[in-house]
C-alpha cells in the first residue's frame, strides 16, 4: 500500500490534473484507490464529477471529529475502483484550528489508519503553499510525486519544497522517497521547455521520470466534465501521457 502526496509549492503546474488522471488510470488498472483532495479550493473534488456545495462530510469534518471517515468517503461515478476524500472551503480552518494541537502534524494520518488497508493506493492533493495542511500531506505519505511545469520559473521553490521534506522527515523520524519530477505541460516546440527538461535531469539524476505530459486541450477540458482525460478523450496525446505515467510509477514501485 502506498501514500503518494503531489506536492508543489508553486501553483499551476498541473497538480491536481495529475492527482485525477494518475488516480484514475491505476483504477483502470484495478488498483483500489482513495483520493484526498487537501485542498480548500477543491477543485480535485469537482474535477471527479463530485459537487462542493453543501457537502457537510468532508476532509475537514473528518479531522475535527465530527465525521466518521467511512461516512466521508464517496465512489466515484463509473468507476468502481476509485473512492474519493471530498474537500471544500471548510479546510480553510484547519491550520488555526489545530495549531495549538500537540500531534498537529499527525492528524490526516491517524484519519487514514482506519481505512489504509482498504486501498492499493491513496493519492493526497495539497495546495501550493507551505503551511499545517500541506505538512499533514507529506506527514501521511510514503511517496512525494513532484510535478514541474516547463516554463522560466519552473526550479523556483523546489529546493524550499525539498528542505521542507527533510525537516519532516527528522520530526517523524521517517523517511518519504521521491518518486520522481514529473515534467508537466511540455511543448517540444520551445527552447524553454527542452532547458527545463535538462536542468531537472542536471540537478535531480536518475529522479526525473522519462514519461513527460505534454501541453493538451483535452487535458485542460477534461475537468469541466468532471472527467478524467483518460476517459474524456481516450486517444488523445494526454490520456496516452498519463497511461504511460501509471505504466512507469507502477515499475518504480
Amino acid at each position: 500500500m502506498r501514500t503518494i502526496n503531489i506536492a508543489n509549492q508553486k501553483g499551476g503546474v498541473g497538480k491536481t490534473t495529475t492527482v485525477i488522471n494518475l488516480a484514475w488510470g491505476l483504477a483502470l488498472w484495478e488498483k483500489r484507490v482513495l483520493v484526498v483532495d487537501f485542498d480548500p479550493q477543491g477543485n480535485t473534488t469537482t474535477g471527479l464529477g463530485i459537487s462542493k456545495r453543501g457537502l457537510y462530510n468532508n476532509v475537514y469534518t473528518v479531522l475535527s471529529g465530527r465525521v466518521p471517515i467511512r461516512e466521508a468517503i464517496m465512489s466515484v461515478t463509473n468507476n468502481e475502483y476509485l473512492s474519493c476524500l471530498p474537500a471544500n472551503e471548510d479546510l480553510s480552518a484547519f491550520p488555526l484550528e489545530a495549531a495549538g494541537e500537540k500531534d498537529r502534524l499527525f492528524i490526516l494520518d491517524g484519519a487514514l489508519k482506519a481505512v489504509r488497508a482498504e486501498y492499493d493506493f491513496i493519492i493526497i492533493d495539497s495546495p501550493p503553499s507551505l503551511n499545517l495542511i500541506t505538512l499533514n500531506a507529506m506527514t501521511a505519505s510514503s511517496d512525494i510525486l513532484i510535478p514541474v511545469q516547463s516554463e522560466f520559473y519552473a526550479l523556483e521553490g523546489l529546493s524550499q519544497l525539498l528542505r521542507t521534506k527533510e525537516r519532516i522527515e527528522e520530526a517523524i523520524a521517517k523517511k518519504i522517497n521521491i518518486l520522481g519530477f514529473l515534467i508537466t505541460m511540455y511543448d517540444s516546440r520551445t527552447t524553454m521547455a527542452r532547458q527545463v527538461e535538462e536542468e531537472l535531469k542536471k540537478h535531480f539524476a536518475g529522479k526525473v521520470l522519462r514519461t513527460i505530459i505534454p501541453r493538451n486541450v483535452r487535458i485542460a477540458e477534461a475537468p469541466g466534465f468532471g472527467e478524467s482525460v483518460l476517459t474524456y478523450d481516450p486517444s488523445s496525446r494526454g490520456a496516452f501521457a498519463y497511461k504511460e505515467l501509471v505504466k512507469e510509477l507502477l515499475e518504480r514501485i
